[in-house]
This record gives C-alpha cells, sequence and structure tokens, in this order.
C-alpha cells in the first residue's frame, strides 16, 4: 500500500516536529499519537471513511 499525503505528514509530525523542533516528552508525543488513532478509528467507523482516503 502506497502511504497517503496524510500519513506521511502525520509520521513527520510525530517523529520530526514535535520531538525535534518543539522538543516535547515522549509522553506528549505519545497523547498525540493515541488522540489521532482514536481519530483515525472514528472517521472509518463511525464516519464510514476509509483511513487510505485521507488526504491533507
Amino acid at each position: 500500500m502506497k502511504p497517503t499525503d496524510f500519513s506521511m505528514h502525520l509520521t513527520s509530525f510525530l517523529s520530526d516536529y514535535l520531538p525535534i523542533q518543539k522538543n516535547v516528552s515522549r509522553n506528549t508525543i505519545r497523547s498525540y499519537r493515541d488522540t489521532f488513532k482514536l481519530l483515525l478509528l472514528f472517521c472509518e467507523k463511525e464516519e464510514a471513511v476509509p483511513i487510505e482516503k485521507l488526504t491533507e
């Protein structure tokens, strides 16, 4: 599966922007990660929007 723009931006946000540019703690990064997981599950299950269809 080809990564979407959204997934690439989200990965960059979690692995580059937050820890390197903003210097946030690991717990903060985990919190953001878990929140995005919940959002993606909501989009898929409640709104019937496949994750692959999410774009910028």
